[in-house]
């Protein structure tokens, strides 16, 4: 998807959010594709240490996810895709990450996020995203399983 997306742009115009950048390992990973214009936002000023190490982002800011009724304007519409590994699952942050996702993408962006698979049933974000689908919010274009982060 994101080669389709991205075909005939250059990598570096391609604006890129990364939620809950972490250590920046998603961005590290993105950068050895060519991606350059990668903003990481995190609550954690010292994981972002580590992540402005790796010297793959445009800029780091310091910011709690969760309500999207604080997420900042300069960010909403404004970035071709939203990644975001490791905060979506049943323990953790829920639906209000997701919409303020859908609010930093631009139209027609992607939105792309790995969460915790489960055999035993569907977690929240299933649900809301086949909800978000039918309201013709999203639009869901591909999935993967996979057991271990290393494999996707």
């Amino acid at each position: 998807m994101v080669k389709e997306m991205t075909q005939g742009k250059n990598l570096t115009d391609v604006k890129i959010l990364d939620f809950g950048c972490g250590t920046g390992l998603v961005g590290k990973y993105l950068a050895q594709h060519g991606f350059t214009n990668i903003t990481g936002i995190d609550c954690s000023p010292e994981m972002m240490k580590i992540a402005e190490e790796k010297k793959c982002y445009k800029s780091l800011e310091e910011f709690t996810l969760g309500n999207p009724t604080d997420f900042p304007n300069k960010w909403k519409n404004q970035f071709d895709i939203c990644v975001c590994s490791g905060l979506i699952n049943n323990n953790h942050l829920d639906y209000k990450l997701m919409e303020e996702m859908i609010m930093a993408t631009k139209l027609n962006g992607l939105l792309i996020f790995a969460a915790r698979f489960s055999y035993m049933g569907n977690y929240w974000y299933t649900f809301y995203l086949n909800e978000t689908e039918q309201e013709k919010r999203l639009k869901k274009l591909k999935s993967k399983d996979f057991f271990k982060f290393d494999k996707l």
